[in-house]
C-alpha cells in the first residue's frame, strides 16, 4: 500500500516576522529523546559524516520514537537519526541507535533499503563504514554506501536538494510527516514508518501562495519594507526571499474536522525566510489518503 497527502486544506500565517532570526541557526524546536531516565534536547547540528571521511556540510536529527505511545513495537526499539550527507543536495539517510549508547555511532545500524515485504534491512556501523566494497577489500578513495540507504523510492535527482528539515510523528493522521526546503518551496511527505514507503511530495508553501512583499522580499523590492541585504543588490535588483528551515510545532499538532474520506491533521510550524531575515510561525491543515 502507499500513501499520499490528497490535500493541503489551508495554510495561514499566524505570526510574521521575527527579525534577525534563523530557526536552521538556533536549532528551534530542539527535539528531545530519552537517555536512560534523563530527557535531553537534541540540537540540529550543521555538520555530519554520514558519508565517511568526506567533508559535509548536512543536517542530523534526532527523534526518539518512545515518546509516540501509539507505534507499532517495531518502530519503538530505540532513537531513529535521520541526516542529509549534502546541504541541499541530498536525501536523508536512517540509522537506528540504543538510547544508552546515542553518542556513539560505533552503537548505531544504518539503514541500507527495504526488503519485498518491506522490512528494513540494517547493516552495522563496521560495514556502514567500509560501503559498497566487498568485504575483504580495500576501500575505495571514494566512498559509496552499502545497498540503498536513501529513504525515498524510487530515487530522482529532483528529490536530491533537502537541506533543513524536520520528522514528527502526527497522531491524527497516523504517520510520519517529514517537511522539508527544496529548493525555494516547503514541502511534506508521509511514511507508515520512517523507512518508508514515503509519499511523493505536496507543496504547502510557495511563491504562489500570495507571500510576495508579506512574507518575503521581491527582486524589484517592497516600498519601505526593510531590506535586510542592502548590499548584495545585483543590477538594480534586490535579493529575493526564500523559504528553509521548515520545524514542526508538535505539541500544538491536532486533529482537524472534515467531511469524506481520509484524516485530517492541523500543524502549526517555524519557517524562516532568507529576505528579510526572520522567523515565521505557520499553520496548515492537511488530508491523508492511503490507495
Amino acid at each position: 500500500m502507499t500513501f499520499k497527502l490528497a490535500a493541503v486544506l489551508a495554510t495561514q500565517f499566524v505570526f510574521i516576522g521575527l527579525p534577525g532570526a534563523s530557526a536552521a541557526e538556533t536549532g528551534a524546536p530542539a527535539p528531545v529523546v530519552r537517555v536512560g531516565s534523563t530527557e535531553k534536547v537534541c540540537q540540529l547540528t550543521g555538520k555530519t559524516d554520514w558519508e565517511t571521511r568526506q567533508p559535509t556540510a548536512g543536517r542530523t536529527l534526532a527523534v526518539d520514537p518512545r515518546l509516540a505511545g501509539d507505534l507499532p513495537e517495531d518502530q519503538r526499539r530505540g532513537i531513529f537519526i535521520f541526516g542529509v550527507p549534502r546541504y541541499r543536495a541530498g536525501v536523508p539517510y536512517l540509522a537506528e541507535a540504543p538510547s544508552e549508547t546515542l553518542g556513539n555511532p560505533a552503537t548505531w545500524r544504518f539503514f541500507t533499503g527495504r526488503a519485498p515485504d518491506g522490512q528494513p534491512k540494517w547493516v552495522p556501523h563496521e560495514e556502514w563504514v567500509r560501503g559498497a566494497a566487498v568485504p575483504d577489500a580495500r576501500r575505495p578513495s571514494e566512498w559509496k554506501p552499502p545497498g540503498e540507504p536513501e529513504i525515498f523510492v524510487p530515487a530522482t535527482n529532483a528529490g536530491h536538494c533537502i537541506g533543513e528539515f524536520s520528522i514528527t510523528w502526527n497522531r491524527p493522521l497516523g504517520m510520519w510527516l517529514m517537511l522539508y526546503n527544496c529548493p525555494r518551496e516547503i514541502s511534506a511527505r508521509i511514511a507508515p514508518a520512517p523507512w518508508g514507503p514515503w509519499s511523493t511530495p505536496t507543496e504547502i508553501l510557495g511563491p504562489g501562495d500570495g507571500v510576495a512583499c508579506r512574507l518575503v522580499m521581491t527582486p524589484e523590492g517592497c516600498g519601505n519594507r526593510r531590506d535586510f541585504w542592502p548590499n548584495k543588490h545585483t543590477n538594480g535588483k534586490f535579493v529575493a526571499g526564500g523559504f528553509y528551515a521548515p520545524y514542526v510545532l508538535n505539541r500544538y499538532t491536532g486533529a482537524a474536522a472534515g467531511n469524506g474520506p481520509g484524516r485530517r491533521s492541523t500543524i502549526y510550524w517555524l519557517v524562516s525566510s532568507w529576505n528579510p531575515y526572520e522567523v515565521s510561525v505557520m499553520r496548515t491543515t492537511l488530508q491523508s489518503d492511503a490507495f
